[in-house]
C-alpha cells in the first residue's frame, strides 16, 4: 500500500492488491453480523477411516486445529453445517454410527483427569465448559477412549484413537488466527485476496517473515473491551493535516479520535506503532486540532469529530511537547496534532505541529496519518464500515457510506429529491437494462422505484 500528495493538499491512497486462489472445498464463515465469531470450518473426508492424532495434524498442518464447540450457538451452526452426509463405511453394518473427528481429547496429565468424565481438554486449551455429549457418555467403553468424534446427529461420543467400529473418515477444521492483528481470520483474508500465501499453508506469508504485512483496517472489538470501530494507518509522506483529513471524509471516516487512555494505548499497539507510518521521531497524525480562538498554548483543543479534549497525553520533552507556547516556537500556528517520540520519553506521546511540512520550522516531514470509521447510519449496532467489508451493506459509489443509507432518490446528485429527479425515473420508466432510476436494484423502472423517490421528496437529510 503506499500513498502520495496530490494538489489542494488531498491525500490519495493507492492500494495495490495481491491475488490468491481460494483453498478448495466448502469452507464457511460463521458470521459475525449472524452472532457468529467470525472465525471460518470446513469439514475433510476421507477415502480410508483415519485416526484422530492424523486429522489434528492435518489440521495443524493447514494453518487450523480440529475444531472446538465451546458454546450451545457454535454446537448449532456446526452441526447444521458440516455433520450432514458424513461418509459411510464397509462393511454395510459399519455405515452407523457415522461420526466426525473434533478438538476434544482426555489429558491423562491433568490433575483432573479421572475415568471417564475428567481430564478432557480442547486443543486450543478453551476453556472445557460446554458439551454435548451422547446419552450414558463419556463411558470409556473402548479403552483408552480418549478422543472425540461428533455423530450425524450432532452428539459426541468418546472413542479410542482409531475409533474402531465408529467410522470415523472425517475430521471438521477451524481457522481463527489473525497473526497481523487487524480483527479479520487470516484465513478469509486469505480467500479473498487480501493476504498473499504463496506456499498454500493457509498463513499470511506476511507473517511467515516475508515483508511487513500490508496495512489494513483494524477493528477494536467490543469483545475485547474495544468500541466496535475501526482504525487504519495511511502512510502519506508530507501531506498536510486538512489534507490527511479531506482523505479520512472521502473515505466515510475521520481523522482518529483517542478518547481515552485504553483506546489511545490499543491504537498507537495496534496502528501507531508499525514502523513505515514514522519518520524518524515523528509519527502518524491524529484528529487532535486548536481552535483558533483558544488561548495559547493549551486552550481551546479538541477533536476534529468534535469531542471535547477529555484524555490527553502530550509529550513533555522539548521541541515538540505538550503544546509549548507560541513564543518558544520558530513557527506559529502549531494548531494540530500527531504522534511525536524523543529518545528519552514515550513515543505514544503527542506534539503539536502546523498544517503543513516548513523545511524551516519542522526538523521531519510528516509520514502517515490514523483514520477512525465510527458510523452507524442504520442504527443496527454495528459500525458500518464492517459491514462494507462483509458485504453486508452495499457501498456502489465506493464513498464510505452504504448504498441504503444515502438519499437513493437523488438521481442527478444536486442534493435533493424533486422533479429533475422524477423526470430521470419516467425516462428511465419499464427498462430492464441497469439505470441509476432503478432505486431498489430489482433490475426494472415502475412504480416501486417512483414510491421510494416520492417518499424521499425534498432536501436530502442523509
Amino acid at each position: 500500500m503506499r500513498a502520495m500528495c496530490l494538489v489542494l493538499a488531498l491525500c490519495v491512497v493507492i492500494t495495490t492488491g495481491v491475488s490468491n486462489s481460494a483453498l478448495a472445498g466448502e469452507a464457511l464463515q460463521w458470521r459475525i453480523d449472524g452472532g457468529g465469531n467470525g472465525h471460518w470450518y470446513q469439514r475433510f473426508d476421507a477415502a480410508v477411516e483415519v485416526n484422530w492424532i492424523e486429522s489434528r495434524n492435518a489440521a495443524v498442518s493447514g494453518g487450523g486445529y480440529l475444531v472446538t464447540l465451546t458454546s450451545p450457538a457454535e454446537q448449532t451452526w456446526v452441526t447444521a453445517h458440516f455433520v450432514t452426509g458424513l461418509p459411510t463405511c464397509s462393511p454395510a453394518s459399519w455405515a452407523t454410527p457415522r461420526s466426525a473427528w473434533i478438538g476434544l481429547f482426555q489429558d491423562r496429565q491433568s490433575p483432573s483427569y479421572s475415568e471417564p468424565a475428567g481430564g478432557w481438554r480442547w486443543v486450543t486449551d478453551e476453556p472445557f465448559q460446554f458439551n454435548a455429549w451422547s446419552a450414558a457418555e463419556p463411558n470409556n467403553v473402548d479403552y483408552p477412549a480418549d478422543f472425540v468424534g461428533i455423530y450425524w446427529n450432532g452428539q459426541w461420543d468418546d472413542t479410542p484413537v482409531d475409533a474402531g467400529i465408529y467410522c470415523h473418515k472425517a475430521y471438521i477444521v477451524e481457522w481463527s488466527a489473525d497473526c497481523n492483528s487487524d480483527g479479520i481470520v487470516d484465513f478469509g483474508q486469505i480467500r479473498d485476496g487480501t493476504l498473499a500465501d504463496a506456499n498454500a499453508n493457509n498463513i499470511p506469508d506476511c507473517c511467515e517473515g516475508s515483508g511487513d504485512c500490508p496495512l489494513l483496517p483494524t477493528q477494536w472489538r467490543v469483545a475485547d473491551g474495544g468500541n466496535g470501530h475501526w482504525y487504519l494507518g495511511v502512510i502519506a509522506e508530507g501531506c498536510t493535516w486538512t489534507g490527511a483529513r479531506a482523505a479520512a471524509l472521502a473515505r466515510g471516516a475521520d481523522l482518529v479520535s483517542l478518547g481515552s487512555q485504553n483506546e489511545s494505548d490499543w491504537v498507537f499497539v495496534k496502528i501507531a506503532a508499525r514502523a513505515s507510518l514514522w519518520h524518524n521521531r515523528v509519527g502518524p497524525r491524529i484528529g487532535l486540532m486548536q481552535d483558533p480562538n483558544g488561548a495559547e498554548p493549551a486552550g481551546g483543543w479538541h477533536w476534529s469529530d468534535g469531542t471535547p479534549l477529555a484524555y490527553a497525553n502530550w509529550n513533555v520533552d522539548g521541541f515538540y511537547g505538550a503544546p509549548n507556547p507560541i513564543e518558544i516556537r520558530p513557527c506559529n500556528d502549531s494548531d494540530y496534532g500527531g504522534y511525536y517520540g524523543w529518545p528519552s520519553s514515550p513515543m505514544n506521546s503527542w506534539g503539536s505541529y502546523q498544517d503543513n511540512y516548513v523545511s524551516s520550522c519542522h526538523w521531519e516531514s510528516f509520514p502517515s496519518y490514523i483514520i477512525e470509521w465510527s458510523s452507524d447510519c442504520n442504527n443496527d449496532g454495528l459500525v458500518d464500515f464492517g459491514q462494507l467489508l462483509e458485504v453486508t451493506l452495499v457501498d456502489a459509489n465506493q464513498n464510505g457510506t452504504p448504498d441504503s443509507c444515502e438519499c437513493a432518490g437523488d438521481l442527478n446528485n444536486d442534493g435533493a429529491v424533486g422533479s429533475s429527479d422524477l423526470s430521470l425515473l419516467l425516462t428511465s420508466w419499464g427498462g430492464a437494462t441497469p439505470s441509476i432510476a432503478d432505486i431498489n436494484g430489482d433490475g426494472e423502472v415502475n412504480a416501486a422505484d417512483m414510491t421510494l423517490l416520492l417518499a424521499q421528496w425534498g432536501v436530502c437529510t442523509q
